[in-house]
């Protein structure tokens, strides 16, 4: 079971110290194996945050997860390098942008979206993410693309953990992290680190 150690508790109550509204997310259970595993993450978030609303609801998808925006799904556990960004994004959702003084994000460069003209994507995309936990470039690729779907309600991102569901993986031909796959087709897996 995964649980928090003492440096994320600290990350997330300073966080949750931050939000000026409740975060409502849904919980998608799928009938998995995994979905204890969400349910306990659940649990503890709720038990070390103030500000977290969650609802369950029984997924579509075959793989439980966060469904953090109609076009957002997390099916990962954010647990270590993973759990900032994650936050991060919930923030983003919404629509606040703060996050504790030391937050990674915040000496970062931003993109700026005005420039990616995202508001002229007119047609659906599927964007892939796979990620693990112990791969130190995942973080920074997950900060990139999320603010993407965030940007454009016709991207739908799923972000998917490679390690907890290498059934998934091996399916779509994944044998690194992180790889970024664009309509089941296009692949971009050039900054690759860790194999599942």
């Amino acid at each position: 079971m995964p649980t928090f150690d003492t440096l994320s508790q600290t990350l997330i109550q300073n966080w949750d110290q931050t939000l000026e509204k409740s975060i409502k997310i849904k919980l998608i259970l799928a009938d998995h194996v995994q979905d204890n595993q969400f349910i306990n993450f659940t649990k503890q978030l709720i038990n070390t945050t103030l500000n977290i609303r969650v609802e369950s609801k029984k997924g579509e998808n075959a793989l439980p997860g966060f469904l953090l925006k109609e076009n957002i799904t997390y099916s990962a556990l954010p647990l270590g390098k993973e759990l900032e960004p994650f936050l991060e994004a919930l923030s983003q959702i919404n629509g606040e942008h703060k996050m504790p003084s030391k937050s990674i994000l915040q000496t970062q460069d931003k993109i700026d979206m005005d420039k990616l003209n995202m508001d002229k994507i007119d047609i659906r995309v599927s964007l892939k993410l796979y990620i693990a936990l112990e791969c130190p470039h995942c973080p920074n690729v997950v900060r990139t693309v999320i603010p993407l779907a965030l940007a454009c309600n016709k991207i739908n991102l799923h972000i998917i953990d490679g390690s907890l569901f290498p059934e998934t993986a091996q399916k779509d031909s994944v044998m690194s992290a992180p790889c970024l796959i664009l309509d089941d087709d296009f692949r971009d897996d050039d900054f690759r680190d860790d194999d599942f």
